[in-house]
């Protein structure tokens, strides 16, 4: 038996999809001194990438979901372009000769923390949109694959350790039924998009990509 969470309710059947995508895997190593300048402009482009998909994703919500979601990635955008966030990962770069993707991790996952440890249930659930943002500027870095799971055909109930708003926003609507995760709360972005879509969702039962081994849908 399975429990968790219920994001959004309904009743679906379908084949299981497991979500898996590559490992992201920290450069942990100092970098050279002549190292730096290539070491920003690795992060600038990357975030020039991740931007430049959070575009279409945000024009994408804005046509399923309406102005109100559109205005969840205008936020995700403006997060990662902040003025501030660029001179706090550029600086590690510079003083501590981190590289691009340690640099925008220890920013990016410091600020999820910091709400996390936060007491207003809502806020704690925006750290899983900092890490969305977090996540898409680190596989935009390291030239990682991003899943397009608008490209699912068959009809099918997704199994994900998590699911980012980002890739909701993405989700073939007449090929997944519905979708269950290891992690998640009943306030985060993924489950109030989930209802609005009324789209049957699970949430946060910890083990479920555990228990599903068959079809794999890899970015690979």
């Amino acid at each position: 038996m399975i429990s968790g969470i219920l994001a959004s309710p309904g009743i679906a059947f379908g084949k299981a999809l497991l979500l898996k995508e590559d490992e992201i895997v920290i450069d942990r190593k100092k970098i050279s001194a002549d190292k730096v300048e290539q070491e920003i402009e690795r992060f600038l482009s990357g975030r020039t990438k991740a931007s430049a998909q959070l575009e279409v994703i945000k024009t994408k919500a804005g046509e399923t979901f309406g102005e109100e979601k559109e205005a969840i990635f205008e936020g995700h955008i403006m997060l990662l372009e902040d003025e501030e966030l660029e001179q706090e990962i550029i600086a590690l770069i510079k003083d501590k000769h981190m590289t691009a993707d340690a640099a925008a991790n220890e920013i990016i996952e410091g600020q999820a923390i910091a709400l996390e440890e936060l007491d207003d249930e809502y806020l704690k659930e925006r750290a899983a949109d900092v890490r969305d943002i977090g996540k898409r500027l680190l596989r935009n870095i390291l030239g990682l694959a991003i899943i397009d799971l608008s490209a699912i055909q068959d009809e099918v109930i997704l199994v994900a350790a998590d699911l980012t708003p980002s890739e909701t926003a993405q989700l073939n609507l007449n090929k997944v039924l519905g979708f269950i995760t290891d992690a998640g709360g009943r306030t985060s972005h993924t489950s109030i998009m989930a209802r609005s879509l009324e789209l049957p969702a699970i949430v946060g039962t910890g083990s479920v990509t555990t228990q599903v081994k068959k079809r794999r849908l890899s970015g690979a």
